[in-house]
């Protein structure tokens, strides 16, 4: 299903959290958008699992990728995240290539972390540990 039909999404001058549209599922996954320069950060929260969270992520990365030169994902609330979840990544890594966006990925929760590595994400992925050093790699400066 197209993302329009499930998911809408607030205005993206301010800070905002997917809504679901009133028929379709809950959710127990949001995200916060923030838009800087050629910089856009999402902060995930809840579970990136399985079919309508993974899919919203997807969406949501995807309506962001050609506005931006970097895309960084804001790990440090995803509660849960499967095989569906780590795949979406993966697909918004390609994506994102696809449109000359580089994706980085901040403060994965320790069992996120664990996945990465074990899955061999982790050399995909540029991983930082806070957003600060994320900024500081994306200028060039030593963190």
């Amino acid at each position: 299903m197209p993302c329009g039909e499930l998911y809408s999404y607030a205005d993206h001058s301010q800070p905002q959290f997917l809504r679901v549209k009133e028929e379709g599922p809950t959710l127990r996954f949001s995200v916060a958008i923030r838009e800087d320069d050629e910089v856009a950060v999402m902060h995930l929260r809840g579970r990136l699992v399985y079919r309508d969270e993974a899919r919203a992520f997807f969406c949501k990365a995807a309506e962001l990728m050609p506005g931006t030169r970097q895309l960084v994902l804001d790990l440090s609330g995803v509660e849960k995240i499967d095989g569906a979840g780590l795949g979406e990544l993966v697909a918004v890594w390609n994506a994102a290539q696809n449109v000359g966006c580089a994706v980085k990925l901040v403060a994965p929760v320790r069992h996120v972390a664990h996945l990465l590595a074990l899955t061999h994400l982790t050399s995909l992925f540029e991983i930082h540990s806070t957003l600060d050093e994320t900024q500081l790699a994306w200028r060039g400066l030593p963190a």
